[in-house]
Order: structure tokens, then C-alpha cells, then sequence
């Protein structure tokens, strides 16, 4: 599945909800993420910029890109398992070429507090930097 039919399947499940509904689902969507192993929550996978602790792995197999990604706060882990629906196991190529539209069309971006914000736009750059890296 490409990242436009990933954002667009994403919309509907988080378009048009309220608030707190939002919360609820980012929360649940959180618990979904794989298993981050403990001894990879060292300081040179950590994500800068995130106010609680945000962790993430960037690598390639066979062309595509692999992300492992954790955080210790509920908010932060949903925000990062999004990105990881959004990201994992797509073409190199894909990601640094193709323009991620999803939260500006869920209109999150204005209801995040700065630190949360920080927190996304850092692993954000953090994805697109490490995939760089790799080609």
C-alpha cells in the first residue's frame, strides 16, 4: 500500500471525530505498536526534540524502510505509532519524495500542544533524515 492510500485510509478512521474521541483512538492506536526492545531505549536512537522520552530505529531491508519506535507517554506513542502506518515498511524512494498531507487534513496540528508538536515534527524529520542517510 503507498503513503497516499495510507493517509487516505487513515482519514477515515480519524476525520471529523471529536477531540476527546481523537485522544481515545491515538491512545488505542499506541498499544498497538510492536514490542521495542529495552536495550535499544539508549540515547543514540532517542528522538530530540520530543518532551517525553520518544524512541526510533530507521532501517532498510530490501528497499523498504523498517521503523521501530516507542514512547513512555500515551499521547506521544499514539502520535508515533501514526507515523509508523504511515512510513513503515515503504520504498525508500517514497519517503523522501512524496509529500505527507495526513495531519494537516486531520487538523491535529492545531489542537497539539507545542510540546507534542515539537515532538512529531522531530520524529518526523528524524524518519526523513535517517531514510536520507541510508541511500
Amino acid at each position: 500500500m503507498d503513503l497516499k492510500t495510507r493517509e487516505e485510509a487513515l482519514l477515515l478512521q480519524f476525520k471529523n471525530i471529536s477531540a476527546e474521541k481523537f485522544y481515545d483512538q491515538l491512545i488505542d492506536l499506541g498499544k498497538t505498536l510492536p514490542p521495542y526492545p529495552k536495550e535499544l531505549k539508549i540515547d543514540r536512537h532517542r528522538v530530540i526534540g520530543c518532551q517525553s522520552l520518544l524512541y526510533c530505529i530507521v532501517s532498510v531491508q530490501n528497499g523498504t524502510v523498517q521503523l521501530q519506535i516507542d514512547s513512555d507517554a500515551l499521547i506521544s506513542k499514539g502520535l508515533a505509532a501514526l507515523v509508523y502506518q504511515l512510513y513503515n515498511n515503504l520504498p525508500i524512494q517514497e519517503i523522501i519524495t512524496t509529500p505527507l498531507t495526513f495531519f494537516k487534513e486531520i487538523n491535529i496540528l492545531s489542537s497539539l500542544s507545542m510540546t507534542r508538536l515539537n515532538g512529531l515534527q522531530s520524529l518526523l524529520r528524524h524518519v526523513v533524515k535517517e531514510t536520507l542517510s541510508t541511500i
